[in-house]
């Protein structure tokens, strides 16, 4: 089938909105005048998006849906996304990328084996996320240095560069760093796998806190 095609068939089992399709369409720059199968990845899951989509649902449920899109059709995603909300709709999203969670979502809920165990608002997620400092130093400096810090989780060692997992403010962290002479400081976005090791208090592959799932 072709794009259009397609999205004419899921027009027939639920109509939407009449010019909603096409602006959809014309915002993600798709072609639906060729064969679903002879399109890339990305436009594979524009036509999916639309037709998710089309008929302006009620409660929007999505699985990693910029799988495959370039940055400049994400942004367009996720103002959709956003006027979708302000009309009161709900959407559920599933993904692994952190700042697209934190773009997009209000609140974030964590799956563990299985199971929904704790659903927090974003800007608590935001609060209790890990963070990976590292730091080229002019010279060796003692990682316990670091290591007495409250906020710092561990620091791993590679001669004049350290590695500082950190949990919470920086602003201390920040002002030790500027006792020594600093050639390079740069921050990993963190994960959610990262927050999700935080959260229950796991570390280096160990459990430190037991919490029933």
């Amino acid at each position: 089938m072709h794009g259009q095609d397609l999205h004419e068939y899921g027009d027939r089992i639920r109509r939407g909105p009449e010019r909603l399709r096409s602006e959809l369409v014309e915002r993600l720059e798709l072609d639906v005048d060729k064969k679903v199968r002879s399109l890339s990845r990305g436009n594979r899951q524009k036509v999916s998006i639309v037709l998710a989509m089309m008929h302006d649902p009620e409660i929007l449920i999505l699985d990693e849906p910029t799988l495959g899109l370039d940055p400049l059709m994400q942004q367009v995603f996720y103002n959709i996304l956003g006027e979708f909300k302000e009309r009161g709709r709900t959407v559920f999203l599933s993904s692994h990328i952190l700042s697209e969670v934190e773009r997009v979502c209000d609140r974030v809920g964590i799956v563990r084996d299985s199971s929904l165990v704790d659903v927090r608002a974003i800007e608590e997620l935001r609060q209790n996320k890990v963070r990976h400092m590292d730091v080229v130093f002019s010279e060796q400096v003692d990682p316990r240095v670091f290591e007495q810090l409250p906020q710092v989780i561990s620091v791993q060692q590679s001669n004049t560069s350290l590695r500082i997992t950190i949990k919470g403010e920086i602003d201390s962290l920040l002002k030790q760093i500027a006792r020594y002479s600093v050639e390079d400081l740069t921050f990993t976005q963190p994960s959610l796998e990262d927050f999700f090791l935080s959260f229950y208090g796991v570390h280096g592959g160990e459990e430190l806190e037991s919490e029933p799932a």
